[in-house]
C-alpha cells in the first residue's frame, strides 16, 4: 500500500481529491469518522457528495452503503474504488480531506479577488473591505480536530503494521546494541571534550548509512568539507593529511590516495551530501531537510548555527535545541547535533588520576540540551589524558545518558583506531 504525497496531492484536482477521499471513505466508513469527521457537507464542490457526507455524518451515521444508494453514487464509486485501490485509507483520509478544505478556501479566494479587482476598478472601498472580511471569515480552521483515543489507537495499529523498519542503525554493532537503533524523529545528541572523536563518530556514521543506500546531509559547520573528506580517505589509505598538505607522499603514495578516493565517492555516490557553509541557522536547515529528505541530519557543531541570539547563552542553545527538536519530529527525519562538554567534565578525578566519566550536567550550557535531546551520548576516553605520543588505539565508551525510549547508562564499548579514524566494537 501507498500513502498520498504532498506532491500527489497538489497534482490532483478538486474533483480527483474528492473522489479519492470518498474511495477511502467506502472502505474504511469507521476510520474516516475518527480521522475526518470534522470536514462539514458544504465543503465539498460536488454537490452529490455534499450530500452522501451529510447523510453519512448525520442520517446514515456510518452506513456507507446507505449513504451511497440515496444519493444515487454506488456505480461511481465502484469505479473510484479501482482507481484508489492501491492507497492506504488509514493515512490518507486525514491529508485528503484537509487539501480538499484548503483547496476550496483557495477557489473562493479566487473568486474574491475577481470580485475585489472589479471593485477597485469602481472605486468601491466597501466593497472591497467586505471582501477582505469575507476571505478572513472563511479561511480553513482545522485546529481544533485533535485527536481522541480511537484515533491514536488507528494511528498506532498502522504504524506497528508497516513492512518498513521505523529506525535507522549506525552500523557499528556496539553503538546499535546500545541504542536499539535511531528513531526517525528523534533528535540525538553527542558530546565530548574537544578532540575526542565526536566528528570522526558522526562521520562514520554517515558513512554507513551511506553505504547502506540511505541519505544524509551532513552540516560540517567548523570542518571545511575537504577536511572532512581527508577523514576518510587518509584514514582508509593509512596516511597523515598534514604529510598531504606538506607534499611529503611519493607519487605511488599519491596515486593510491587519489584511488581510494574515487573508490569511497563510488561506495557513498549521491547518498552522502557535505554542506560546510558557516551561515546556517535552524531555519535554513529545515528548509533543506523539507527539500532533501534525507534519511539522517548531522549538525557539527550545534553551538556553531547562527540563530540570533537570545538574552544568554543558555537560553539560546535551548531555544536551538528545541527548533532541532520540533525539526525532526514535523519531518520524521531523525537529527543528531554534536556538543561539546564543559571543563569541569576533567576536574573531578577518579582512582588513576583521570577525570571520572563525564554525566549530562557536564554538557556546556546544559539544561536545555538535557530536555530537548531524546538521547545523548556522552563520549569518554581515558587513554586521552595520557601524555606522549597519541596511541593508535584508543579504548573509548559512548555513554548512553539519556534514551527517552529505552534504558539510560547503557554504554558501547569501542575503540577509536586513530590513524584510520574509524571505532570499531570492542565485543562485536
Amino acid at each position: 500500500m501507498s500513502t498520498f504525497t504532498l506532491t500527489d496531492l497538489t497534482a490532483l484536482s478538486i474533483s480527483d481529491l474528492e473522489h479519492a477521499f470518498i474511495s477511502c471513505v467506502f472502505s474504511a466508513p469507521e476510520e474516516a469518522l475518527i480521522a475526518a469527521g470534522w470536514l462539514k457537507p458544504d465543503q465539498f464542490i460536488d454537490q452529490r457528495l455534499r450530500r452522501f457526507w451529510d447523510l453519512f455524518t448525520g442520517k446514515h451515521r456510518g452506513d456507507v452503503m446507505s449513504s451511497a444508494l440515496d444519493c444515487d453514487l454506488m456505480a461511481d464509486i465502484t469505479l473510484w474504488l479501482a482507481d484508489y485501490s492501491d492507497y492506504n485509507v488509514y493515512r490518507s483520509m486525514g491529508p485528503l480531506a484537509e487539501q480538499m478544505v484548503n483547496r476550496g478556501y483557495l477557489m473562493s479566494i479566487d473568486k474574491s479577488l475577481a470580485a475585489m479587482i472589479a471593485a477597485r476598478r469602481r472605486n468601491d472601498v466597501d466593497e472591497i473591505k467586505r471582501l477582505v472580511s469575507e476571505i478572513g471569515s472563511t479561511q480553513p480552521n482545522m485546529e481544533d480536530h485533535i485527536p481522541d483515543a480511537s484515533s491514536l489507537h488507528l494511528d498506532f495499529t498502522e504504524y506497528i503494521t508497516r513492512d518498513k523498519i521505523q529506525t535507522i542503525q549506525t552500523h557499528i554493532t556496539g553503538l546499535d546494541r546500545a541504542l536499539k537503533g535511531i528513531a526517525l524523529d528523534e533528535l540525538v545528541l553527542i558530546a565530548s571534550r574537544p578532540s575526542m572523536g565526536k566528528t570522526t563518530l558522526a562521520f562514520q556514521i554517515a558513512r554507513n548509512l551511506a553505504k547502506s543506500g540511505k541519505s544524509v546531509i551532513y552540516f560540517s559547520l567548523e570542518m571545511k568539507a575537504r577536511d572532512l573528506w581527508a577523514k576518510a580517505a587518509c584514514g582508509r589509505a593509512g596516511v597523515d593529511w598534514y604529510d598531504v598538505l606538506n607534499k611529503k607522499l611519493d607519487p605511488d603514495q599519491m596515486d593510491q590516495l587519489i584511488q581510494i578516493s574515487a573508490g569511497l565517492a563510488g561506495e557513498y555516490d549521491n547518498y552522502l551530501m557535505i554542506d560546510d557553509s558557516t551561515y546556517h541557522t535552524t531555519e535554513s536547515i529545515g528548509r533543506i531537510m523539507a527539500r532533501k529528505k534525507p534519511n539522517l541530519v548531522i549538525i557539527d557543531v550545534l553551538a556553531r548555527l547562527k540563530n540570533k541570539m537570545s538574552k544568554s547563552k543558555i537560553d539560546w542553545i535551548e531555544e536551538i535545541a528545541y527548533s532541532l527538536k520540533d525539526m525532526a519530529k514535523n519531518n520524521n527525519i531523525p537529527i543528531m547535533a554534536l556538543h561539546h562538554l564543559n571543563r569541569a567534565a576533567e576536574q573531578a578525578l577518579g582512582n588513576e588520576g583521570k577525570p571520572e566519566k563525564p554525566m549530562m550536567k557536564n554538557l556546556s550550557d546544559s539544561s536545555g540540551l538535557e530536555k530537548a535531546a531524546d538521547t545523548i551520548g556522552l563520549i569518554y576516553s581515558p587513554g586521552y589524558y595520557d601524555t606522549g605520543k597519541p596511541p593508535a588505539e584508543l579504548e573509548t565508551q559512548i555513554i548512553i545518558a539519556k534514551h527517552r525510549m529505552g534504558g539510560r547508562n547503557m554504554i558501547a564499548d569501542l575503540r577509536y583506531l586513530t590513524k584510520e579514524q574509524w571505532f570499531e566494537s570492542k565485543n562485536p
